[in-house]
């Protein structure tokens, strides 16, 4: 198994031809000369290594892949990719070749390419269950732009990665990308930092800290993203990874405000903003 880092690395150009076609690894990162720009991506989705004799099993990946360039908030749209993927390091996901064209206009009758080389409606179960994932990636990019712990800096940056993974798997039917490991993670990151705070004796408001209250945007988020999945679920057949890691995030979402509303730099306490509720006005009278 030879990694992309090491070939590229390595200094060496690679060469093989498939269907006609000269492919060719080089320092510069994986590219492709005559045709199927796009093989550089079936390697990301595949995985961090792959035999040299695999790079004719990806050309047909790339062409499927190839399609879905213009799908709307789709991370195999051809705009970028998961930077890794389940147990790899980002550095062994180098691309060379960046698609230029991001206006192929073949979405302008309202369809979108999927990774299969299927095209279905725009307002399809599927696409909208692949924007609602992008648009909770993006929220947390929004989230990153705050102050925080950088242990959740950290965490945060994981699950964007790993949300890339699981827009990827939605735009493949019948393909795999996020890991029951990714649910794992998320479990432990909420009984660590939920053990660390205080039990909540009522319901809290979406509030406080810009930073708590941008978290609670990507819970809320993460929740539509869920529903779309669930919908897609009754629909066509899905594993239960993407369901469960959706669930899941959402809940360390509501934990991660509360530790963020607790983060001061100012030195002083912070806390949750409560729901002034009748049973909380009457316990403050007694």
């Amino acid at each position: 198994m030879v990694s992309v880092r090491q070939r590229i690395q390595g200094g060496t150009a690679r060469k093989r031809r498939v269907d006609g076609k000269q492919f060719r690894l080089d320092p510069a990162g994986p590219s492709v000369q005559g045709g199927d720009r796009l093989w550089a991506y079936a390697v990301m989705v595949t995985g961090a290594a792959y035999p040299t004799e695999a790079i004719g099993q990806l050309v047909p990946a790339a062409r499927a892949m190839k399609t879905s360039a213009n799908a709307s908030g789709a991370p195999t749209a051809g705009r970028s990719l998961p930077g890794r993927d389940n147990g790899a390091s980002s550095g062994d996901h180098r691309m060379g070749n960046r698609l230029t064209q991001i206006a192929t206009r073949t979405g302008d009758d309202g369809t979108t390419g999927l990774g299969d080389n299927t095209r279905i409606s725009k307002n399809a179960l599927r696409v909208h269950a692949m924007g609602d994932v992008d648009e909770l990636n993006s929220n947390i990019g929004v989230l990153l732009c705050e102050d925080m712990p950088q242990p959740v800096r950290t965490l945060l940056v994981e699950i964007q990665h790993q949300l890339f993974n699981l827009g990827g798997e939605l735009s493949i039917p019948g393909f795999e990308l996020l890991k029951a490991e990714a649910v794992i993670a998320l479990d432990e990151a909420l009984a660590d930092y939920n053990e660390q705070l205080p039990r909540l004796q009522e319901f809290i408001l979406p509030a406080g800290t810009r930073a708590a209250s941008l978290a609670h945007v990507c819970r809320t988020v993460a929740r539509r993203a869920e529903r779309a999945v669930v919908a897609l679920g009754g629909q066509d057949v899905l594993k239960d990874t993407p369901r469960q890691y959706l669930n899941r995030l959402s809940d360390l979402l509501f934990v991660l405000a509360r530790v963020l509303n607790r983060f001061r730099t100012d030195g002083t306490a912070g806390d949750d903003v409560y729901w002034k509720s009748e049973r909380m006005q009457q316990a403050g009278k007694a």
